[in-house]
């Protein structure tokens, strides 16, 4: 008899958590917490989580604090420094913003918090077909 590939639904071994059990750390700053409130409860519920992963959710809360910052520094002093001698050259701040920005990217691919990030992991979830069950007959 011949049998088809076995599916079966993507599951963690980890405990579920929930949004109580997992304050934000303490060396966040403000924002950076609330990031943190705003998304924890999601990326905690999705498939496959572990509570092991959350420092990749404390880097990515941490880097949009980093973000902002850098953004209200380049709207006070611009994207590039004039020094005396006439020599430009373009801000650190904006160099600090740039590579914020792609952390964040990255890390929501990761989490999960953007559409296409999502519609991977959904697409990780497969239905067991009934025909599976008798897998445990033919070992």
């Amino acid at each position: 008899m011949k049998r088809g590939p076995k599916s079966k639904k993507f599951t963690s071994s980890a405990p579920k958590i929930d949004r109580s059990d997992t304050p934000s750390p303490a060396h966040l700053d403000e924002r950076a917490k609330a990031v943190w409130e705003l998304t924890v409860g999601d990326v905690t519920s999705r498939p496959g989580f572990n509570p092991a992963d959350l420092f990749i959710l404390e880097i990515y809360c941490s880097q949009y604090s980093a973000w902002l910052d850098a953004e209200a520094k380049l709207a006070v002093e611009g994207k590039v420094i004039v020094f005396k001698s006439g020599y430009q050259q373009t801000s650190k701040w904006f160099d600090i913003s740039r590579d914020a920005q792609k952390q964040i990217v990255s890390l929501s691919n990761t989490l999960g918090l953007n559409p296409a990030a999502r519609a991977k992991l959904k697409s990780l979830v497969v239905t067991t077909p009934a025909s599976a069950n008798l897998d445990k007959y033919f070992e």
